[in-house]
């Protein structure tokens, strides 16, 4: 036996669990184990105690001597400890009992001079000094299968508020459709499982014995008692409140209680789910479910899609588990419960009544991440009623042949700007007229940005449950809620992401051909203004990091998860993951692009500061400093605006 499992043994016991690690680490290296076959005495009442023995398989008789006639006290399993009784100072050293190997079985055997130690006497006093009842009720509590992995310090609080009730023969311990607020460890006694009120032998499903729990899934469910449950003969129960189980079921080591609840449960799809199908990249069929009120959404595989049309509210997972057997040939209880946990944890099924409207979040400013302030200005269906409205006046183009032509207009209009740079018609110099037009372009071709996604989501019949607007630490933006993609194709996905950026470029481009092909006089700077604020727009918002729209197309170009991290990628290199070498490569992409959009962007600031701003630059500094002065505050806008790369 190594010592790890020594000392987790030890740890398992009620006398030595409290003990710190290192303690453990210590007895452990000074046990040791025996065998013993099956009726050999492993020590006697009254000899002198050298060692206290935990059974680590096979059963144990405990007896004591009264009146010359041999009287058990109790039956020894796993982790249980005996001969602990020669610790306490009435045992005066000795055995208070006999122990009898009642089939071949092994003890692990720690030695009491070891445990004469003035710290180690000092930590176990608190075990010692427990009452015999409370000893009792954590050995009916370890013996019962529901609690056999739960460690001391829990099993002892439990132990410690548990009562101990005494039940007549034909008492209904839980009653049939009505709401649990307690559970009950049978102690003694045998008890009829059936439906209707009193116990007959066509309803009768189940009869339950000594260390069967009762009535648990109503209390962690919510669920009421689906059966009644009465007692054929006078017994003993420990009777558990909703809150006492709660606490314990949190407690590491209630695996076991937690899927028995979990087996038992009914649950079913919540109300406003909608579920919707599609091919993912590699041809997979994929559902995606849409919950209107909540706006959020959830992608289940083809097993995931068997497992959620199967909750209706009356079937249980242990149904649902054969269901998936027959219908995929593979034993998977554990997925199948893996995929309820999540459903249920993301209020895609419930338990419960589900009283979920779209009311309860009206009006409530939200962050979408850190750094992020929004608040919906437009909300549910009056924002999807609002794009409709918009779609149907301006959904000529969104045609393929007028998306074409503006675009080619766009790039025609930006390759000219680039070229006229040192044309005098670009504003120079510091001008506040320039600077107030150019914040109420910056406002508007935000709304020309946002009326782009729009417009391209409602081309693919997409739903849109928000539009509002916000702060990213202190740069400002608007938003719409593009999330109806997920139920989209990644094409659609790739080009509702590009339609905001384009649309700039599209209005940017057009601006700069007017601006220096027709001789405008005195509006011809502010038309550059216009045409330089919408690049600058759509080159901010293609950054491909973060929530951006670059990085948005970009990640459903390469196939990428959305919470997708280096760490992650990482991790799956170690465990030697399929996906991970096609992961690593797109993390890679996306890092060099954010370099790319990193340098690209502080060009872009780098010329529009040199044209605006370098003339009086120089004058102050001087024409050797004023450039590198430029090219820092380039840099450093170009890092903040584009979110920079660590986000990538």
């Amino acid at each position: 036996m190594f010592q790890e499992e020594r000392v987790n043994l030890l740890r398992e016991s009620y006398l030595f669990g409290t003990l710190p690690i290192a303690t453990l680490k210590v007895l452990a290296e000074l046990t040791v184990v025996r065998g013993h076959d099956t009726g050999a005495v492993i020590f006697s009442q009254g000899e002198p105690a050298n060692l206290v023995h935990l059974p680590i398989w096979g059963t144990i008789e405990e007896s004591v001597l009264v009146e010359d006639d041999r009287v058990p006290i109790a039956l020894l399993t796993f982790a249980d400890v005996a001969g602990e009784e020669c610790l306490r100072t009435e045992g005066a050293g000795r055995y208070a009992s006999t122990a009898v190997a009642l089939e071949e079985c092994a003890t692990l055997c720690v030695p009491t001079a070891a445990l004469a130690d003035p710290a180690i006497a000092s930590a176990l006093a608190p075990a010692l000094k427990l009452d015999e009842g409370l000893r009792e009720r954590m050995l009916l509590l370890r013996r019962a299968a529901p609690f056999a992995g739960v460690g001391p310090a829990a099993l002892q609080e439990l132990a410690g508020k548990i009562q101990q009730r005494k039940i007549t023969a034909g008492t209904a311990l839980v009653e049939e459709g009505r709401p649990g607020d307690t559970c009950y460890l049978i102690h003694s006694g045998t008890y009829s499982v059936h439906k209707g009120p009193v116990p007959a032998a066509e309803r009768q499903l189940a009869v339950l014995g000594p260390g069967s729990l009762v009535g648990e899934v109503s209390l962690l469910a919510g669920e009421p008692r689906r059966a009644t449950v009465t007692a054929l003969e006078d017994g003993e129960v420990l009777a558990i409140s909703r809150s006492q189980l709660e606490r314990v079921a949190r407690a590491p080591g209630t695996e076991h209680l937690q899927s028995q609840v979990a087996l038992r449960i009914r649950p079913r799809q919540s109300l406003n789910v909608e579920l919707h199908h599609r091919k993912g990249d590699d041809g997979e069929a994929i559902a995606v479910l849409k919950h209107t009120a909540l706006r959020k959404y959830f992608q289940l595989s083809e097993f995931g899609t068997f497992i959620w049309e199967q909750l209706d509210g009356s079937t249980r997972l242990t149904t649902i588990i054969a269901r998936a057997v027959s219908r995929f040939g593979t034993f998977s209880p554990q997925g199948v419960i893996n995929v309820v946990q999540q459903l249920l944890a993301s209020g895609f099924a419930t338990l419960g009544h589900d009283s979920q409207s779209d009311s309860t979040l009206e009006g409530q400013a939200e962050r979408r991440g850190r750094g992020y302030l929004t608040f919906d200005l437009l909300r549910g269906q009056a924002a999807d009623d609002f794009s409709e409205s918009l779609y149907r006046a301006f959904a000529i183009v969104t045609r393929p042949v007028a998306v074409i032509v503006a675009t080619a207009l766009g790039f025609a209009g930006l390759v000219t700007g680039l070229s006229t740079l040192t044309q005098a018609s670009i504003p120079t110099g510091i001008n506040l007229s320039y600077f107030a037009i150019g914040i109420l372009a910056f406002a508007m071709s935000l709304a020309l940005h946002e009326a782009a996604h729009i417009l391209a989501m409602k081309a693919f019949g997409l739903s849109i449950h928000g539009i509002g607007i916000g702060v990213f630490w202190f740069y400002p933006i608007a938003y719409v809620d593009t999330s109806d993609t997920w139920i989209a194709s990644s094409g659609q996905r790739v080009m509702v992401a590009l339609a905001g950026p384009l649309a700039n470029i599209v209005f940017g481009g057009i601006a700069a051909l007017v601006a220096a092909n027709a001789p405008l006089g005195p509006l011809q700077p502010f038309i550059w203004v216009w045409s330089a604020v919408n690049f600058g727009t759509a080159l901010l918002a293609l950054a491909p990091n973060g929530q951006n729209d670059g990085a948005q197309a970009l990640r459903n170009l390469l196939a990428l998860p959305p919470e997708l991290c280096l760490r992650q990628v990482l991790v799956d290199c170690r465990n030697r993951q399929a996906r991970a070498a096609a992961h690593l490569r797109g993390l890679a992409i996306l890092f060099s692009l954010s370099l790319l959009h990193l340098m690209l962007t502080s060009a872009f600031f780098y010329l529009v500061i040199a044209v605006t701003a370098g003339s009086w630059f120089s004058s102050q500094l001087g024409t050797s400093t004023a450039p590198w002065i430029v090219a820092g505050m380039a840099l450093a806008l170009g890092s903040v605006l584009s979110r920079g790369i660590a986000s990538s």
